[in-house]
Parts: structure tokens; C-alpha cells; sequence
């Protein structure tokens, strides 16, 4: 006797919080309560779904701060708004990514106040009637060893940049596209990745793939775009829910106005990043060295960040 597919789980990652808006959402009037808008309906979603003898886990794939040094009162605003969550830690939430240094981050202290729980590195674990397997940023996707349709569902949950034709970066590597990985997702029902801030949805195989996507829009070119959540259900399939920005403020600059100071030493800055050979700093960190020798203004500093997300 078949049983209806029930919701088991919500995936959800790149959530960014910070403490000051991004500047197309300077015009906020109240940028935490923007922030706890998503939070709110993702934590109603899992009430929603719950029931007398199963509560809905919430699986979040990276990056819930958008950086590791977080001040603490948005520390102490994520742990009354962040609750119950099981997590693996993306490049942003890592000092200089770094995961054996997670011990200084605003993520670990996210999970030594019991309000997320992290997913360790390449071993599978078993909650509430979940296989779990995390991936965190720096740890590429393996196999797992534990054989599909053993009657629960197996999750993946991996901080990894992956596309689909029509959500890559210009550029993209062709070894990104998710379909060269293949052979390493087969053995899970379900792949959640977080990193693209483009959400998509896609399968294969018998393998459900479901990449989140940013929680929030906090970049002009993502104007248009809808923030989604997983639903997973117990069947391992997926569905979008796509989360509700209808009282989102964004201000769109006028792209006639060019401002003269936002402009810099491309000479300069180019040759900063050529010392990236002999010294092997990611892009960001040679960005945030250069933009520290005062040779920019203030808003080329921000729009550089920004820029980088």
C-alpha cells in the first residue's frame, strides 16, 4: 500500500546575513527585519510540515554569514533568528576559508550555542531518519558508501560552485557544469549545493540535484531574480518553493550616472593581482589588501566588495 510523498526536509543556503545592507538595499528602512523576512517564512514552512511525530529539518548549505568576523550584535541577532538547523560552513563563513580555523568564526559560535548543528566533513551521519553526508567549502563531493533505496532518503550537502546552461558565470569552467560530476553524486538521492547564488533544479539519473540559490537579493543584477528553498520529500524528490519578496526594497542606480570616483589605478590594481602567482591569496584577499594601501576612495572600496559579494 502506497503512502503520499510527505515533506521531510527544506534545503536552503546562501543566506549572507550581515550586519550593514548591501547598497542596493540601502533603502531598507529596517535591513534586519529585510533579513528576518526569509528566515521567518522558512521557519514557518518547517511548522508547517511538521507533525506530531515528525519535525522538518532545516539543511542549509553554506555561507550564513557573509563573513566569518561578523559583528556580535548580528551574532546575537542570528541566534534568536536562526534556529534548529543543520549546516555544513561555506567559504564565507571560514577565516581566510580555512576549515580548521572554523573555531574562530561567527559559525561556530552559531553551533556552540546549539542553534545549528554542523555536518561533519565526508561522513555520513544519521538524523531523524536521514543519511547526511556534508561537504563544506574546500571538501569535493565523494561517493558515498552507503548503497540508495534502503528505504530513508540520502542527502548530500556540499558548499561547491556547480551550473546548469543558463546560470554560470561568464566564463564558468566547463569542469563546473554539473553534469562532469556525475559519477560522485549517483550514490545520493539528493545533491543540495550552495555557492551558485542562481538557483536550479535538475536530476540525474535516479539523483535529485537542488541548488538553493542566494536567500536574499543583495546585488542589482539579481533585481529579478526569485530566492527559492527545497522542499524535500520523502519519496527524495524536490520541489521549489520560491520564498516571498514582495516587500523587498531595492533601489536600481541609474546606469547614465557615472560617478568619478568610482574609478581606480587599473595599472595598479592589475599589478597587485599579478602577485597572486608568487603568492597564493584567493581573489578576495588581494582585492581587500589592495583597496587597504588608500589608493582608492571609500565607494570604489565598496563597490569592489560588493562586486565580490
Amino acid at each position: 500500500m502506497s503512502t503520499t510523498p510527505k515533506v521531510i526536509a527544506i534545503a536552503c543556503g546562501d543566506l549572507h546575513l550581515q550586519h550593514k545592507p548591501p547598497r542596493c538595499r540601502e533603502c531598507e528602512p529596517d535591513w534586519y527585519a529585510a533579513m528576518a523576512r526569509p528566515l521567518g517564512e522558512i521557519r514557518e514552512l518547517a511548522r508547517k510540515y511538521s507533525t506530531s511525530t515528525h519535525n522538518v529539518l532545516v539543511i542549509c548549505a553554506g555561507d550564513i554569514f557573509d563573513r566569518w568576523n561578523s559583528p556580535p550584535e548580528l551574532i546575537n541577532w542570528a541566534i534568536l533568528h536562526v534556529q534548529s538547523i543543520l549546516a555544513i560552513p561555506g567559504q564565507h563563513d571560514l577565516p581566510e576559508h580555512n576549515y580548521e580555523d572554523r573555531h574562530r568564526s561567527a559559525y561556530e559560535t552559531l553551533v556552540r550555542a546549539g542553534h545549528a548543528v554542523n555536518l561533519p566533513p565526508s561522513f555520513c551521519v544519521t538524523y531523524s531518519g536521514l543519511l547526511l553526508t556534508g561537504f563544506p567549502w574546500g571538501f569535493d563531493v565523494e561517493g558515498s558508501s552507503v548503497p540508495s533505496g534502503r528505504g530513508v532518503v540520502s542527502i548530500a550537502v556540499a558548499h561547491e560552485y556547480n551550473w546548469i546552461a543558463g546560470t554560470e558565470y561568464p566564463g564558468a569552467e566547463e569542469t563546473q557544469r554539473i553534469t562532469t560530476k556525475r559519477k560522485n553524486l549517483l550514490d545520493f538521492d539528493v545533491v543540495i549545493f550552495g555557492d551558485n547564488h542562481k538557483g536550479f533544479h535538475t536530476r540525474i539519473g535516479n539523483t535529485e540535484i537542488f541548488n538553493c540559490g542566494t536567500m536574499m537579493r543583495r546585488k542589482i543584477d539579481e533585481i529579478d531574480y526569485k530566492p527559492q528553498v527545497g522542499l524535500i520529500y520523502s519519496d527524495g524528490t524536490v520541489v521549489p518553493h520560491f520564498l516571498d519578496i514582495s516587500q523587498d526594497k531595492i533601489e536600481v542606480p541609474e546606469i547614465s550616472k557615472v560617478d568619478p570616483e568610482v574609478a581606480l589605478n587599473a595599472k595598479d590594481f592589475l599589478d597587485e593581482l599579478s602577485s597572486l602567482e608568487q603568492n597564493p591569496l584567493d581573489f578576495r584577499l588581494a582585492v581587500e589588501r589592495y583597496v587597504k594601501t588608500g589608493n582608492v576612495s571609500k565607494k570604489v572600496e565598496a563597490a569592489l566588495l560588493e562586486a565580490m559579494g
